[in-house]
């Protein structure tokens, strides 16, 4: 109840039970410092000559899949994960799997799928993956779009494109639309969501290049 000092929060390894224990009951939870703790989660598994492996992945369908799954001790497991995953509902973005955190069993760290261990304890797997976000840029008659920064069609969150709208003789750049709706020729984003661009031209009828 000090108002002087700022909440904090704490994530707990798994904590194995070695010795025979009852078979039925609850979970306590005890705080030595005896102040007021919250608790958004507490799991237990209760196996009879069996181990748990917890996978999480945010996206995909990764084998096992996300939850948490029983083998038996000393089981030599592969796991994989999908390497790019796609959602027909999210058009123009995808995930690119960059590798996977683990505990217990499982490794550290690592970029490969699938991953082999042998399950020994209690093991958690956690698939990781980064946002990808396509970039296009297209032009009506009359000109062009040139691009400088990162020329792919596929862009990491964060990158830098760059965009100029060229007109060819006797036309002129009118404005963008799509992803923006400016009149200046010169366009340059940040990757935080998908970029369609068209660059539209009007032919310069009087030749003054307005």
């Amino acid at each position: 109840d000090n108002p002087d000092v700022s909440p904090q929060s704490f994530v707990y390894n798994p904590i194995e039970i070695l010795e025979p224990t009852v078979d039925s009951g609850k979970v306590g939870v005890w705080s030595w410092a005896m102040g007021q703790v919250q608790f958004d989660s507490v799991k237990v598994d209760n196996l009879a000559g069996g181990v748990s492996l917890e996978v999480s992945s945010s996206f995909g369908n990764p084998d096992p899949p996300v939850g948490i799954n029983s083998f038996e001790e000393g089981v030599e497991i592969s796991a994989s994960a999908d390497a790019v995953v796609e959602d027909p509902d999210i058009p123009n973005v995808r995930r690119i799997l960059t590798g996977f955190t683990g505990s217990g069993s499982v490794p550290a760290t690592g970029t490969a799928s699938p991953v082999t261990f042998t399950l020994g304890r209690f093991s958690s797997l956690n698939w990781q993956y980064q946002s990808e976000f396509r970039v296009v840029a297209t032009s009506t008659a009359g000109g062009s779009v040139s691009r400088t920064g990162e020329d792919r069609e596929w862009v990491k969150k964060g990158d830098t494109i760059n965009f100029e709208a060229v007109a060819d003789p006797n036309f002129i750049f009118a404005a963008w639309s799509g992803k923006s709706i400016s009149t200046n020729p010169n366009l340059s984003f940040t990757a935080t969501g998908p970029i369609i661009l068209t660059a539209n031209f009007t032919a310069d009828s009087d030749g003054d290049g307005l």
